[in-house]
């Protein structure tokens, strides 16, 4: 049996390693991302529930970019937007939907949006393809295609 450096040995490991995980790490280019405005909270008496689990279709187009579904809040419940493939207008950033409590306790929800890069509010692109939500997804909540 052939002797080894165990150098050798431990370099052929990292290389398969690094190669398993760059294999595992997301390769979704997703465009700028930025906290939302205070103004795009509003108050929920409770938090949305875990995000969906969804299908991301091949990408359309070269200079498209991903988005994740998030939810929105309908005044008294969430629904699920999907995510998907777009094309942004330049310098428009995105933010995605998120949370805060305020020093008294009270619960705030921002869904996502997209924003000038100085802050002021853009209209959404359109997706050119949307995520799709695999059939074993099921929750009380409601889903809203883009």
């Amino acid at each position: 049996m052939p002797k080894t450096n165990s150098s050798t040995h431990w370099s052929a490991r990292f290389v398969v390693v690094s190669v398993l995980i760059s294999g595992c790490s997301s390769a979704l280019e997703e465009p700028p991302h930025v906290a939302a405005p205070m103004s795009a909270y509003v108050e929920v008496p409770y938090p949305p529930p875990a995000g969906f689990t969804e299908l991301v279709p091949a990408k359309p187009a070269a200079n498209a970019l991903w988005i994740d579904g998030g939810w929105v809040w309908l005044g008294q419940k969430y629904a699920w937007e999907r995510g998907g493939w777009l094309v942004p207008r330049a310098g428009a950033t995105f933010a995605p939907w998120s949370v805060r409590y305020e020093a008294d306790g009270r619960l705030k929800f921002a869904p996502s949006g997209w924003f000038t890069r100085d802050g002021r509010p853009l209209l959404a692109p359109s997706f050119l393809v949307s995520a799709t939500i695999p059939t074993n997804e099921v929750t009380s909540e409601t889903q809203s295609p883009r």
